[in-house]
Protein backbone atom coordinates (compact mmCIF):
# COMPACT_ATOMS: atom_id res chain seq x y z
CA UNK A 1 0.00 0.00 0.00
CA UNK A 2 1.20 3.48 -0.89
CA UNK A 3 1.59 5.85 2.03
CA UNK A 4 2.27 9.24 2.44
CA UNK A 5 5.40 9.67 5.07
CA UNK A 6 5.65 13.09 7.02
CA UNK A 7 8.94 13.82 8.71
CA UNK A 8 8.60 15.89 11.53
CA UNK A 9 11.39 17.75 13.42
CA UNK A 10 12.18 17.72 17.20
CA UNK A 11 10.32 21.00 17.48
CA UNK A 12 7.38 20.44 15.47
CA UNK A 13 4.29 21.20 16.69
CA UNK A 14 0.45 20.78 15.98
CA UNK A 15 0.69 23.79 13.48
CA UNK A 16 3.54 22.52 11.57
CA UNK A 17 1.90 18.25 11.34
CA UNK A 18 -1.43 20.36 9.84
CA UNK A 19 0.19 22.24 7.55
CA UNK A 20 2.20 19.31 5.98
CA UNK A 21 -1.25 17.57 6.18
CA UNK A 22 -3.02 19.83 4.18
CA UNK A 23 -0.03 19.38 1.20
CA UNK A 24 -0.64 15.98 1.47
CA UNK A 25 -2.51 13.93 -1.06
CA UNK A 26 -6.10 13.02 -0.13
CA UNK A 27 -6.13 9.63 -0.91
CA UNK A 28 -2.97 7.60 0.73
CA UNK A 29 -2.21 6.84 4.58
CA UNK A 30 -0.45 8.92 6.68
CA UNK A 31 2.64 8.27 8.82
CA UNK A 32 3.71 10.62 10.82
CA UNK A 33 7.30 10.02 12.30
CA UNK A 34 8.39 12.00 14.89
CA UNK A 35 11.44 12.47 16.92
CA UNK A 36 11.50 12.12 20.77
CA UNK A 37 10.62 14.72 22.35
CA UNK A 38 8.41 16.33 19.64
CA UNK A 39 5.87 18.84 20.91
CA UNK A 40 3.29 17.31 18.52
CA UNK A 41 3.50 14.11 20.50
CA UNK A 42 3.40 14.96 23.92
CA UNK A 43 -0.19 15.38 24.05
CA UNK A 44 -2.92 13.01 23.21
CA UNK A 45 -4.99 16.30 22.18
CA UNK A 46 -2.51 17.14 18.89
CA UNK A 47 -2.87 13.35 17.89
CA UNK A 48 -6.31 13.51 17.92
CA UNK A 49 -6.46 16.99 15.95
CA UNK A 50 -4.31 15.43 13.31
CA UNK A 51 -6.46 12.32 12.63
CA UNK A 52 -9.49 14.49 12.70
CA UNK A 53 -7.56 16.64 10.32
CA UNK A 54 -6.88 13.46 7.68
CA UNK A 55 -10.66 13.32 7.43
CA UNK A 56 -10.71 9.16 6.01
CA UNK A 57 -7.00 8.94 5.67
CA UNK A 58 -6.08 6.43 8.40
CA UNK A 59 -2.85 8.16 10.99
CA UNK A 60 -0.09 5.98 12.22
CA UNK A 61 2.91 7.08 14.04
CA UNK A 62 6.48 6.53 13.94
CA UNK A 63 8.58 7.37 17.61
CA UNK A 64 11.19 5.53 18.98
CA UNK A 65 9.91 7.43 22.13
CA UNK A 66 7.86 5.03 24.01
CA UNK A 67 5.94 7.75 25.92
CA UNK A 68 4.59 8.91 22.55
CA UNK A 69 3.53 5.65 21.35
CA UNK A 70 1.65 5.23 24.73
CA UNK A 71 -0.25 8.50 24.35
CA UNK A 72 -0.66 7.96 20.50
CA UNK A 73 -2.44 4.35 21.69
CA UNK A 74 -4.65 6.09 24.18
CA UNK A 75 -6.41 7.69 21.21
CA UNK A 76 -6.56 4.69 19.04
CA UNK A 77 -3.70 5.40 16.39
CA UNK A 78 -1.42 2.60 15.41
CA UNK A 79 2.10 3.25 17.03
CA UNK A 80 5.42 1.78 15.71
CA UNK A 81 8.96 1.79 17.36
CA UNK A 82 10.48 2.08 13.76
CA UNK A 83 9.89 2.00 10.32
CA UNK A 84 10.60 -2.27 9.91
CA UNK A 85 7.69 -2.16 12.39
CA UNK A 86 5.59 -0.41 9.98
CA UNK A 87 6.07 -2.27 7.25
CA UNK A 88 5.43 -5.24 9.67
CA UNK A 89 2.48 -3.96 11.15
CA UNK A 90 4.31 -5.16 14.51
CA UNK A 91 2.64 -3.23 17.61
CA UNK A 92 5.35 -3.02 20.72
CA UNK A 93 6.33 -6.52 21.75
CA UNK A 94 4.66 -8.09 24.26
CA UNK A 95 4.86 -10.65 26.92
CA UNK A 96 3.44 -13.90 27.12
CA UNK A 97 1.67 -14.41 30.17
CA UNK A 98 1.67 -17.86 31.92
CA UNK A 99 -0.83 -19.07 34.97
CA UNK A 100 2.27 -18.02 37.23
CA UNK A 101 2.31 -14.47 36.03
CA UNK A 102 -1.14 -14.01 35.28
CA UNK A 103 -1.79 -14.80 39.38
CA UNK A 104 0.91 -12.70 40.33
CA UNK A 105 -0.20 -9.58 38.22
CA UNK A 106 -3.89 -10.83 40.14
CA UNK A 107 -2.50 -9.79 43.35
CA UNK A 108 -0.48 -6.66 42.14
CA UNK A 109 -4.10 -5.37 41.23
CA UNK A 110 -5.86 -6.54 44.35
CA UNK A 111 -3.27 -3.98 46.55
CA UNK A 112 -3.16 -1.31 43.56
CA UNK A 113 -3.37 1.71 46.13
CA UNK A 114 -5.86 4.41 45.20
CA UNK A 115 -5.15 6.62 42.43
CA UNK A 116 -3.50 10.02 43.88
CA UNK A 117 -2.25 13.47 42.22
CA UNK A 118 1.18 13.03 43.72
CA UNK A 119 2.76 16.13 45.56
CA UNK A 120 1.28 20.22 45.06
CA UNK A 121 3.92 20.99 42.19
CA UNK A 122 2.40 17.38 40.21
CA UNK A 123 -1.33 18.55 40.80
CA UNK A 124 -0.21 21.79 39.21
CA UNK A 125 1.53 20.60 36.59
CA UNK A 126 -1.54 18.59 35.17
CA UNK A 127 -4.01 21.22 35.72
CA UNK A 128 -1.73 23.39 33.51
CA UNK A 129 -1.60 20.66 30.90
CA UNK A 130 -5.24 20.23 30.68
CA UNK A 131 -5.40 24.12 30.89
CA UNK A 132 -2.90 24.14 28.16
CA UNK A 133 -4.79 21.19 25.97
CA UNK A 134 -8.07 23.34 26.28
CA UNK A 135 -6.64 26.43 25.20
CA UNK A 136 -4.75 24.06 21.78
CA UNK A 137 -8.64 23.20 21.44
CA UNK A 138 -10.26 26.30 21.24
CA UNK A 139 -7.34 27.58 19.18
CA UNK A 140 -7.79 24.68 16.82
CA UNK A 141 -11.85 24.88 17.00
CA UNK A 142 -12.65 28.65 18.02
CA UNK A 143 -11.93 30.17 14.42
CA UNK A 144 -13.27 30.42 11.48
CA UNK A 145 -12.68 32.20 7.55
CA UNK A 146 -14.40 32.81 4.78
CA UNK A 147 -12.44 33.74 1.73
CA UNK A 148 -13.59 34.97 -1.66
CA UNK A 149 -11.17 34.44 -4.56
CA UNK A 150 -11.58 34.65 -9.06
CA UNK A 151 -9.21 32.86 -11.19
CA UNK A 152 -6.77 35.37 -13.03
CA UNK A 153 -7.66 33.87 -16.82
CA UNK A 154 -4.76 33.98 -19.06
CA UNK A 155 -5.05 33.70 -22.62
CA UNK A 156 -5.64 30.36 -24.65
CA UNK A 157 -4.39 29.35 -27.56
CA UNK A 158 -6.58 29.69 -30.87
CA UNK A 159 -7.73 27.18 -32.30
CA UNK A 160 -9.07 26.22 -36.00
CA UNK A 161 -11.36 22.86 -36.18
CA UNK A 162 -14.29 21.36 -38.36
CA UNK A 163 -17.51 20.76 -37.10
CA UNK A 164 -20.34 18.68 -38.93
CA UNK A 165 -23.91 18.31 -38.62
CA UNK A 166 -25.44 15.26 -40.20
CA UNK A 167 -25.68 11.70 -40.36
CA UNK A 168 -22.64 10.47 -37.87
CA UNK A 169 -21.57 13.79 -37.76
CA UNK A 170 -20.47 16.06 -34.80
CA UNK A 171 -23.91 17.69 -34.55
CA UNK A 172 -27.59 15.68 -35.28
CA UNK A 173 -29.41 17.31 -37.72
CA UNK A 174 -32.52 16.09 -40.11
CA UNK A 175 -32.28 15.56 -43.69
CA UNK A 176 -34.31 17.79 -46.09
CA UNK A 177 -35.30 16.97 -49.69
CA UNK A 178 -37.79 18.57 -52.38
CA UNK A 179 -38.14 19.91 -55.66
CA UNK A 180 -37.91 22.88 -56.99
CA UNK A 181 -40.24 24.83 -60.02
CA UNK A 182 -39.30 27.85 -61.34
CA UNK A 183 -38.93 29.35 -64.78
CA UNK A 184 -36.32 32.31 -66.53
CA UNK A 185 -37.37 35.24 -68.01
CA UNK A 186 -36.03 36.00 -71.62
CA UNK A 187 -36.53 39.01 -74.43
CA UNK A 188 -37.20 38.66 -77.78
CA UNK A 189 -34.54 40.45 -80.14
CA UNK A 190 -35.57 39.76 -83.36
CA UNK A 191 -38.24 41.46 -85.20
CA UNK A 192 -40.54 41.60 -88.62
CA UNK A 193 -41.87 44.91 -90.09
CA UNK A 194 -45.88 44.65 -90.48
CA UNK A 195 -47.82 47.76 -92.38
CA UNK A 196 -51.18 48.23 -91.58
CA UNK A 197 -53.45 49.65 -94.28
CA UNK A 198 -55.75 52.63 -93.79
CA UNK A 199 -59.36 52.26 -94.14
CA UNK A 200 -61.99 54.47 -94.38
CA UNK A 201 -65.50 55.60 -96.30
CA UNK A 202 -66.18 56.99 -99.70
CA UNK A 203 -69.51 57.96 -101.04
CA UNK A 204 -70.21 57.77 -104.46
CA UNK A 205 -73.11 60.61 -106.04
CA UNK A 206 -74.96 58.91 -109.49
CA UNK A 207 -74.16 61.33 -112.14
CA UNK A 208 -77.52 59.65 -114.02
CA UNK A 209 -80.87 58.12 -114.15
CA UNK A 210 -79.94 55.03 -114.01
CA UNK A 211 -78.41 52.29 -110.99
CA UNK A 212 -75.00 51.65 -110.92
CA UNK A 213 -73.24 48.34 -109.74
CA UNK A 214 -70.10 49.12 -107.89
CA UNK A 215 -68.22 45.99 -107.70
CA UNK A 216 -65.76 45.19 -104.90
CA UNK A 217 -62.32 45.92 -105.81
CA UNK A 218 -63.12 49.14 -108.13
CA UNK A 219 -59.97 51.52 -107.51
CA UNK A 220 -59.88 54.91 -106.67
CA UNK A 221 -57.38 57.39 -105.69
CA UNK A 222 -56.60 60.96 -104.74
CA UNK A 223 -54.57 63.42 -107.10
CA UNK A 224 -51.25 62.14 -105.62
CA UNK A 225 -52.18 58.50 -106.79
CA UNK A 226 -52.71 57.28 -103.43
CA UNK A 227 -54.93 54.40 -104.16
CA UNK A 228 -57.95 52.66 -102.15
CA UNK A 229 -60.10 49.85 -103.68
CA UNK A 230 -63.79 48.99 -102.56
CA UNK A 231 -63.72 46.78 -100.15
CA UNK A 232 -67.56 45.57 -100.68
CA UNK A 233 -70.34 45.42 -103.46
CA UNK A 234 -73.22 47.98 -103.51
CA UNK A 235 -75.29 49.39 -105.84
CA UNK A 236 -75.10 53.35 -106.67
CA UNK A 237 -78.94 54.40 -106.81
CA UNK A 238 -79.88 56.54 -109.38
CA UNK A 239 -80.55 60.30 -109.37
CA UNK A 240 -84.25 61.68 -109.50
CA UNK A 241 -85.71 65.04 -111.19
CA UNK A 242 -88.57 65.92 -109.40
CA UNK A 243 -89.89 69.06 -111.31
CA UNK A 244 -87.17 71.28 -111.03
CA UNK A 245 -85.20 69.32 -108.21
CA UNK A 246 -82.19 66.83 -108.81
CA UNK A 247 -82.52 64.46 -106.13
CA UNK A 248 -79.12 63.00 -106.69
CA UNK A 249 -78.17 59.09 -106.04
CA UNK A 250 -75.66 58.21 -103.23
CA UNK A 251 -73.99 55.46 -101.70
CA UNK A 252 -71.11 55.01 -98.62
CA UNK A 253 -68.98 52.19 -99.65
CA UNK A 254 -65.84 51.00 -97.38
CA UNK A 255 -62.49 51.19 -98.61
CA UNK A 256 -58.84 50.25 -98.16
CA UNK A 257 -55.61 51.37 -99.38
CA UNK A 258 -53.98 49.62 -101.70
CA UNK A 259 -50.62 50.15 -99.73
CA UNK A 260 -50.04 49.50 -96.40
CA UNK A 261 -48.34 52.57 -94.00
CA UNK A 262 -49.14 55.91 -92.79
CA UNK A 263 -49.51 57.24 -96.11
CA UNK A 264 -53.11 55.84 -96.82
CA UNK A 265 -54.14 58.34 -94.31
CA UNK A 266 -55.48 61.02 -95.90
CA UNK A 267 -57.87 64.05 -95.04
CA UNK A 268 -61.08 64.25 -96.06
CA UNK A 269 -62.26 65.01 -99.13
CA UNK A 270 -58.98 63.36 -100.75
CA UNK A 271 -60.35 60.33 -102.65
CA UNK A 272 -61.93 62.25 -106.14
CA UNK A 273 -60.63 60.18 -108.68
CA UNK A 274 -61.39 58.68 -110.93
CA UNK A 275 -64.34 61.16 -111.61
CA UNK A 276 -66.67 59.92 -113.96
CA UNK A 277 -69.65 61.19 -116.21
CA UNK A 278 -71.17 57.95 -114.19
CA UNK A 279 -70.87 59.62 -111.19
CA UNK A 280 -68.16 61.49 -108.46
CA UNK A 281 -66.26 59.73 -105.65
CA UNK A 282 -65.09 61.77 -102.47
CA UNK A 283 -64.21 60.67 -98.37
CA UNK A 284 -66.36 62.96 -96.44
CA UNK A 285 -64.32 61.74 -93.38
CA UNK A 286 -60.53 61.08 -93.35
CA UNK A 287 -59.13 57.64 -93.23
CA UNK A 288 -57.29 55.99 -90.54
CA UNK A 289 -55.05 53.00 -89.79
CA UNK A 290 -52.51 52.90 -91.87
CA UNK A 291 -49.23 52.30 -90.13
CA UNK A 292 -45.90 50.58 -90.22
CA UNK A 293 -45.66 48.04 -86.97
CA UNK A 294 -42.75 46.23 -85.67
CA UNK A 295 -43.18 42.93 -84.26
CA UNK A 296 -40.93 40.85 -82.03
CA UNK A 297 -39.49 37.50 -82.78
CA UNK A 298 -38.16 35.09 -80.62
CA UNK A 299 -34.48 33.74 -82.08
CA UNK A 300 -32.32 31.02 -81.34
CA UNK A 301 -30.20 33.59 -79.72
CA UNK A 302 -32.30 34.73 -77.19
CA UNK A 303 -32.97 31.32 -75.99
CA UNK A 304 -29.53 30.27 -75.43
CA UNK A 305 -29.11 33.83 -73.24
CA UNK A 306 -32.42 33.06 -71.35
CA UNK A 307 -31.16 29.71 -70.00
CA UNK A 308 -27.67 30.89 -69.26
CA UNK A 309 -26.24 28.95 -66.35
CA UNK A 310 -25.93 32.24 -63.91
CA UNK A 311 -29.70 33.06 -64.83
CA UNK A 312 -30.52 29.48 -64.17
CA UNK A 313 -28.99 29.40 -60.89
CA UNK A 314 -30.27 32.01 -59.89
CA UNK A 315 -34.15 30.96 -60.19
CA UNK A 316 -33.52 27.85 -58.78
CA UNK A 317 -31.42 29.38 -55.70
CA UNK A 318 -33.96 31.85 -55.14
CA UNK A 319 -37.01 29.03 -55.33
CA UNK A 320 -34.72 27.29 -52.68
CA UNK A 321 -35.00 29.80 -50.43
CA UNK A 322 -38.46 29.93 -50.81
CA UNK A 323 -38.26 26.67 -49.53
CA UNK A 324 -35.98 27.41 -47.21
CA UNK A 325 -38.49 29.39 -45.78
CA UNK A 326 -41.29 27.40 -46.11
CA UNK A 327 -39.27 24.69 -44.07
CA UNK A 328 -38.60 26.72 -41.18
CA UNK A 329 -42.13 27.70 -40.55
CA UNK A 330 -43.26 24.12 -40.57
CA UNK A 331 -40.29 22.80 -38.07
CA UNK A 332 -40.96 25.79 -35.58
CA UNK A 333 -38.41 27.73 -34.32
CA UNK A 334 -36.10 25.07 -32.12
CA UNK A 335 -33.80 24.52 -35.41
CA UNK A 336 -32.19 26.59 -38.27
CA UNK A 337 -32.74 24.93 -41.66
CA UNK A 338 -29.43 25.35 -44.05
CA UNK A 339 -30.43 24.39 -47.40
CA UNK A 340 -27.41 23.71 -50.37
CA UNK A 341 -26.86 24.81 -53.78
CA UNK A 342 -29.39 23.34 -56.00
CA UNK A 343 -29.14 21.01 -59.09
CA UNK A 344 -31.14 21.44 -62.19
CA UNK A 345 -33.06 18.38 -63.62
CA UNK A 346 -34.72 20.00 -66.50
CA UNK A 347 -35.94 22.89 -68.53
CA UNK A 348 -38.05 23.88 -71.60
CA UNK A 349 -37.18 23.31 -74.93
CA UNK A 350 -35.83 25.39 -77.51
CA UNK A 351 -38.65 24.71 -80.19
CA UNK A 352 -41.28 25.48 -77.78
CA UNK A 353 -40.30 29.17 -77.67
CA UNK A 354 -38.08 30.43 -81.07
CA UNK A 355 -40.34 31.84 -83.31
CA UNK A 356 -42.84 33.19 -80.96
CA UNK A 357 -43.97 36.94 -81.81
CA UNK A 358 -43.86 37.83 -78.01
CA UNK A 359 -41.69 40.69 -76.65
CA UNK A 360 -40.79 38.44 -73.35
CA UNK A 361 -40.95 35.06 -72.46
CA UNK A 362 -40.44 32.33 -70.08
CA UNK A 363 -38.74 28.66 -69.93
CA UNK A 364 -39.55 26.61 -66.92
CA UNK A 365 -36.80 24.94 -65.30
CA UNK A 366 -37.00 22.34 -62.81
CA UNK A 367 -34.39 21.03 -59.69
CA UNK A 368 -33.90 19.41 -56.51
CA UNK A 369 -32.73 20.68 -53.49
CA UNK A 370 -30.91 19.04 -50.03
CA UNK A 371 -31.16 20.79 -46.65
CA UNK A 372 -30.52 19.95 -43.16
CA UNK A 373 -32.53 21.02 -39.77
CA UNK A 374 -30.13 21.74 -37.37
CA UNK A 375 -30.75 22.52 -33.83
CA UNK A 376 -30.54 26.33 -32.90
CA UNK A 377 -27.63 27.27 -30.93
CA UNK A 378 -25.55 24.99 -33.26
CA UNK A 379 -22.63 24.98 -34.04
CA UNK A 380 -21.27 27.30 -31.11
CA UNK A 381 -22.73 24.84 -28.37
CA UNK A 382 -20.27 22.05 -30.33
CA UNK A 383 -17.54 24.46 -30.59
CA UNK A 384 -17.58 25.97 -26.99
CA UNK A 385 -17.42 22.24 -25.92
CA UNK A 386 -14.51 21.33 -28.20
CA UNK A 387 -12.72 23.91 -27.34
CA UNK A 388 -13.24 23.31 -23.68
CA UNK A 389 -11.07 20.38 -24.09
CA UNK A 390 -8.17 22.19 -25.50
CA UNK A 391 -7.79 24.15 -21.74
CA UNK A 392 -4.16 23.32 -20.38
CA UNK A 393 -4.20 21.14 -17.76
CA UNK A 394 -5.91 22.16 -14.13
CA UNK A 395 -7.67 24.92 -16.46
CA UNK A 396 -10.59 25.37 -17.65
CA UNK A 397 -12.21 27.89 -20.53
CA UNK A 398 -14.16 31.21 -19.36
CA UNK A 399 -16.59 30.62 -21.38
CA UNK A 400 -17.44 34.52 -21.14
CA UNK A 401 -14.25 34.95 -23.13
CA UNK A 402 -14.92 32.39 -25.91
CA UNK A 403 -15.48 33.82 -29.73
CA UNK A 404 -16.26 31.56 -32.55
CA UNK A 405 -16.03 32.22 -36.00
CA UNK A 406 -17.17 29.92 -38.54
CA UNK A 407 -17.80 29.33 -42.64
CA UNK A 408 -20.39 26.92 -43.44
CA UNK A 409 -20.92 24.45 -46.18
CA UNK A 410 -23.71 22.30 -47.32
CA UNK A 411 -22.83 19.32 -49.25
CA UNK A 412 -25.04 16.00 -49.36
CA UNK A 413 -23.88 14.43 -45.91
CA UNK A 414 -24.66 17.64 -43.87
CA UNK A 415 -23.45 21.00 -42.85
CA UNK A 416 -19.72 21.83 -42.27
CA UNK A 417 -18.06 24.41 -40.48
CA UNK A 418 -14.74 25.51 -40.36
CA UNK A 419 -14.39 26.89 -36.64
CA UNK A 420 -11.76 29.56 -35.27
CA UNK A 421 -11.62 29.86 -31.56
CA UNK A 422 -10.26 32.47 -29.06
CA UNK A 423 -10.61 33.01 -25.57
CA UNK A 424 -9.14 32.70 -22.65
CA UNK A 425 -8.51 29.76 -19.72
CA UNK A 426 -8.37 30.18 -15.75
CA UNK A 427 -7.18 27.79 -13.18
CA UNK A 428 -9.55 24.85 -11.92
CA UNK A 429 -11.30 26.09 -8.55
CA UNK A 430 -10.53 23.48 -6.34
CA UNK A 431 -12.02 24.74 -2.68
CA UNK A 432 -10.13 21.11 -0.58
CA UNK A 433 -7.21 21.97 -2.07
CA UNK A 434 -7.46 25.77 -1.18
CA UNK A 435 -8.44 25.23 2.10
CA UNK A 436 -5.65 22.92 2.81
CA UNK A 437 -3.67 25.88 1.28
CA UNK A 438 -4.63 28.31 3.95
CA UNK A 439 -4.78 25.97 6.78
CA UNK A 440 -2.88 28.26 9.63
CA UNK A 441 -1.42 30.90 7.44
CA UNK A 442 -1.56 34.35 8.21
CA UNK A 443 -3.66 37.04 5.91
CA UNK A 444 -0.62 37.68 3.99
CA UNK A 445 0.83 34.08 3.87
CA UNK A 446 -2.39 32.88 2.55
CA UNK A 447 -2.81 35.78 -0.06
CA UNK A 448 0.18 34.69 -1.57
CA UNK A 449 -0.17 30.97 -1.31
CA UNK A 450 -3.57 31.77 -3.22
CA UNK A 451 -1.78 33.94 -5.80
CA UNK A 452 0.38 31.18 -6.82
CA UNK A 453 -2.37 29.25 -7.37
CA UNK A 454 -3.68 31.60 -10.09
CA UNK A 455 -6.30 33.01 -7.83
CA UNK A 456 -6.89 36.51 -6.62
CA UNK A 457 -8.06 37.16 -3.39
CA UNK A 458 -11.29 39.70 -3.63
CA UNK A 459 -12.39 39.45 -0.12
CA UNK A 460 -10.93 37.20 3.22
CA UNK A 461 -12.57 37.09 6.93
CA UNK A 462 -11.57 35.88 9.64
CA UNK A 463 -13.61 35.51 12.78
CA UNK A 464 -12.86 36.71 15.42
CA UNK A 465 -11.36 39.80 13.98
CA UNK A 466 -8.19 39.80 16.19
CA UNK A 467 -7.65 36.21 15.27
CA UNK A 468 -4.25 36.47 13.38
CA UNK A 469 -4.41 33.33 11.81
CA UNK A 470 -6.37 31.28 9.51
CA UNK A 471 -8.14 28.49 11.49
CA UNK A 472 -6.05 25.20 11.69
CA UNK A 473 -8.84 23.24 11.04
CA UNK A 474 -9.52 23.54 7.18
CA UNK A 475 -13.24 22.65 7.75
CA UNK A 476 -13.57 25.71 9.31
CA UNK A 477 -12.78 27.63 6.11
CA UNK A 478 -15.30 28.81 3.65
CA UNK A 479 -14.16 29.48 0.20
CA UNK A 480 -16.64 31.01 -2.08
Amino acid sequence: MTRTVIDLDSRATILDASERLGAAPDDAPIVFVVPAGAPFARNAVFLDVARSLAGQRRVSIVSSDARARSIAASVHIPAYATLGSLEREELDPTEKLGAPRRAALASIATRRPTPSLGSPARAIGIVASAVAALALLLMIALPSAAVTVSPASVPMPGATFTLRAGPGGDISAQPLSATLAAKVTGTATGSRTEELKATGSVRFSNQSTDDIPIAKGTVIQTSDRIQFVTTETKTLPRSVILGITLILGEVDVAVEAVVGGPAGNVPANRITVPNRSAYRVTNPAPTAGGDTKKIPVVKAEDYTAATAKPNVDKALTDAANEQKTKWSGQLGGTVVVWVGSPSLTSQGGLSEVVGKEVPTFDVPVTGTVLGFAVPSGEPTKAAAARYRTMASPGYILDERTAQFGSTATVGDNGVSWKVTATGTQAPQLDPSRIRGALAGRTRDEAKTALEAQGLRVTDLVISPSWWPRMPVLDARIAVN
